[in-house]
């Protein structure tokens, strides 16, 4: 059998180690692969990424948390069949508005950058169900996502656009890591691996934070 054609739909390139990240986007040729439906560039080092990944127009998934990216390209708004973007834990200041152009997108995940605001385009999105941008540095968000269509799901805590929780009536109790028990692994948070967790003869759940932020945050299983 003689191969002449080949049709690549996935591509995940994540660092095995801490000691072997991606730096930059290997990929120079990206916009080749026009067939490419799940991209996986999660937990590596990257600093940008080419203006060529405009040209997956058929991509349904894009992973980049856990890098260190400072900017978008304009022309990821060329992404006509992007559903899942996941763009949490790295260093952007901002997204794009050409991101509203992305009309098929459904959950955008871009918690725990330094974003300073939102675009107003994203909240026209027909599609779009589930945002979280999280401890950003986000002030205020724009009159469009009051009437996005579908938006169910906004995460906007630890942003001045978000007033702190009232105080609770009783003071919370630190619990030491040691006294948790780690069990199975669960799947995977925003912003951490969730296990399943016993203290105290209790099941709870519980998040560990990546990339360097220490955090342990459990709640009921």
């Amino acid at each position: 059998m003689q191969v002449t054609t080949l049709q690549v739909t996935t591509l995940q390139v994540e660092a095995r180690s801490p000691d072997s990240p991606l730096t930059v986007c290997a990929c120079r040729s990206i916009g080749q692969l026009v067939s490419l439906r799940y991209l996986n560039l999660m937990n590596n080092e990257m600093e940008t990424l080419p203006a060529a990944i405009g040209k997956l127009t058929a991509l349904y998934r894009l992973g980049l948390k856990s890098n260190r990216l400072t900017s978008l390209p304009d022309s990821i708004g060329d992404l006509a069949g992007l559903v899942e973007l996941f763009l949490t834990d790295n260093h952007l200041s901002r997204l794009p508005e050409s991101l509203g152009r992305c009309s098929k997108l459904v959950k955008l995940q871009a918690s725990r950058n330094e974003l300073t605001s939102v675009p107003e385009s994203v909240g026209l999105c027909p599609c779009l169900e589930l945002m979280r941008v999280a401890v950003n540095r986000i002030a205020a968000i724009p009159a469009s996502y009051a009437d996005s269509p579908q938006l169910a799901w906004f995460s906007l805590a630890g942003n001045p656009a978000c007033p702190p929780p009232a105080t609770p009536s009783r003071e919370v109790p630190v619990i030491p890591f040691s006294d948790l028990k780690l069990d199975a692994k669960l799947g995977d948070g925003a912003s951490g691996d969730v296990f399943q967790v016993e203290w105290k003869g209790q099941q709870v759940s519980g998040e560990g934070r990546r990339r360097g932020r220490p955090g342990w945050q459990a709640g009921p299983a």
